[in-house]
């Protein structure tokens, strides 16, 4: 687990454009290393620890592609998986501007063998695109049938307050609220 990584991510600097998005990178950085290198977690895992399908998955790695938040990494790091079963490593490319420390991280890379980041590698990112509003915002919504005065009671938030609902069949009622 890199603490950098998931900081980058769960404080909001990285350029997430919706919350699937928030949530794939999110385990992605809880496998990649200080430098937001090697995370190699398979579609199918991803999509079960945070509860979205293996299509969604795919379509979050699409879109951090094609905007540089992450890119394909060193895949030597799965060579021990079976040929077939190997997943895609990513890399997390979190911006050089960002690390307050990159001097230790840079010492973490020469370590294994890495080149150490230079802003020329690890350039800012774009903020994410913005998302249209909704096209209904502010209108009122239409009515549907059973919408009207009277005719369906419980299941509507316009419901008037005056609707006096029939006894129950059964079962208990709880004494009004408010002061008696």
């Amino acid at each position: 687990m890199s603490l950098e990584a998931m900081v980058w991510v769960l404080s909001g600097d990285a350029p997430v454009s919706d919350v699937n998005e928030y949530a794939v990178l999110g385990a992605m950085a809880d496998k990649a290393d200080s430098d937001g290198c090697g995370s190699w977690l398979a579609k199918e895992t991803i999509a079960t620890r945070v509860h979205v399908s293996e299509e969604t998955v795919k379509r979050c790695w699409r879109n951090m592609l094609r905007r540089g938040l992450i890119a394909k990494g060193d895949q030597a790091l799965v060579r021990h998986y079976r040929a077939d079963r190997r997943p895609v490593v990513y890399d997390l490319l979190i911006p050089y501007g960002w690390f307050s420390n990159v001097d230790r991280v840079n010492a973490e890379r020469s370590r294994l063998g890495r080149d150490p980041l230079t802003p020329q590698d690890r350039p800012d990112i774009a903020p994410a695109p913005v998302k249209p509003g909704r096209a209904d915002k502010g209108k009122p919504r239409p009515k549907q049938a059973g919408d009207g005065e009277g005719t369906n009671p419980r299941g509507n938030s316009e419901t008037p307050r005056g609707v006096t609902l029939a006894e129950p069949d059964g079962g208990t009622t709880s004494r009004p609220r408010g002061n008696l």
